[in-house]
């Protein structure tokens, strides 16, 4: 099987993303800090929970989602088993567990946890006959999963059907999913559209045209910017539409215009320095203010990242790279052994010490 039994982390990711419309950002309620990625809050607010009440389903629940957010996946199977079991008719807590089984099949590259995770997707299926997730869930399996424990394309192709029956905007994205699987060379831009048209209020669809524009073979920076403004109307708590006006602001050079959505990021969204952190990497991408970046990813080892945000490593290596450019080497390689005392592993640290050292 590949590195995941069934592309989970895609998968997944597009699960989330797909969650129903959160609470307004005022909303402080553990539901609505899942929902927004909001993990360390949520972390906080629900572990207490459930040592409080180990029978508190919808706190095991959402639990589950904050360790799956963590990887820390064998945790999220038995508390996504323990919310179920108290309540085996609720697909989201069905659904949760199959997350969790094939995060976890993933993880440790189990053909039995494979298995499991088909199972568990299709049990999730059998629930709901309008369920999208553990159909979305069932494509993906049947298009990664080999064919000696059951994967069949012409089961995914069926899913895809079942998934644009069911929801036309998620239908347009999973036949994109499914291009991408074929390795078909067609332009995903189509299909977004198609999908935003489908669901103007998506933050998903817009985050993913954000992203798209932005790539090295659009680089529409006007479009960038026009989906990150919408994408910050609909979830003005979520870090996505500052990170995406301010990388173009960086890119254009609109200093003013940057520090204004970077503080406006700060303000709303305090414990997720997620947009200075993409904004230095464009500015030392450019190599156009220099300081700057430097200030922004100083800034943002300042706090603990969320769990899918690139690691305090990550910005000790950035800005190695940064403090390099401006001649300053034993800072540099200060900053490169810092980045290895947090993940002995991270290669790019690795190669650029080793390349520093030689020269």
């Amino acid at each position: 099987m590949r590195s995941r039994a069934i592309a989970v982390l895609t998968l997944f990711a597009i699960a989330l993303l797909w969650a129903p419309a959160p609470a307004a950002a005022s909303d402080p309620s553990p539901e609505a800090l899942v929902q927004t990625g909001h993990w360390k809050r949520a972390r906080a607010v629900l572990e207490p929970r459930v040592q409080a009440n180990p029978k508190d389903a919808q706190a095991l629940f959402l639990l589950s989602q904050v360790r799956v957010a963590y990887r820390d996946f064998k945790d999220a199977v038995v508390l996504a088993e323990r919310a179920a079991a108290q309540n085996p008719k609720s697909v989201e807590y069905r659904q949760q567990v199959a997350e969790a089984v094939c995060e976890l099949a993933g993880k440790e590259r189990s053909l039995g946890l494979g298995r499991r995770c088909k199972s568990e997707l299709e049990a999730t299926a059998a629930l709901d006959p309008n369920h999208v997730d553990s159909r979305w869930g069932l494509m993906e399996w049947h298009m990664e999963a080999p064919w000696i424990i059951g994967g069949r394309k012409g089961e995914a192709r069926k899913m895809l059907a079942e998934i644009q029956r069911i929801n036309p905007s998620r239908g347009y994205m999973a036949q994109n999913r499914m291009n991408q699987h074929e390795k078909k060379t067609d332009s995903p831009e189509p299909l977004f559209l198609k999908a935003l048209e489908a669901n103007p209020k998506s933050y998903s669809i817009r985050m993913t045209l954000v992203n798209f524009y932005f790539s090295d073979g659009q680089k529409k920076y006007d479009l960038v910017e026009r989906h990150a403004r919408e994408a910050l109307k609909l979830e003005p708590d979520r870090t996505g539409g500052y990170g995406g006006q301010a990388v173009v602001f960086a890119r254009q050079k609109r200093w003013q215009e940057l520090d204004a959505i970077l503080s406006q990021a700060e303000k709303n969204v305090p414990d997720n320095f997620a947009p200075f952190y993409s904004t230095g990497n464009v500015l030392l991408a450019d190599g156009s203010d220099l300081p700057r970046a430097e200030k922004y990813f100083r800034k943002y080892f300042s706090i603990e990242p969320e769990p899918n945000a690139p690691a305090h490593a990550d910005a000790h290596w950035r800005l190695a790279l940064v403090l390099e450019k401006t001649n300053r080497k034993p800072e540099a390689v200060q900053e490169l052994q810092k980045a290895l005392q947090l993940n002995p592993n991270h290669e790019g640290a690795k190669k650029d010490l080793k390349r520093l050292k030689q020269k």
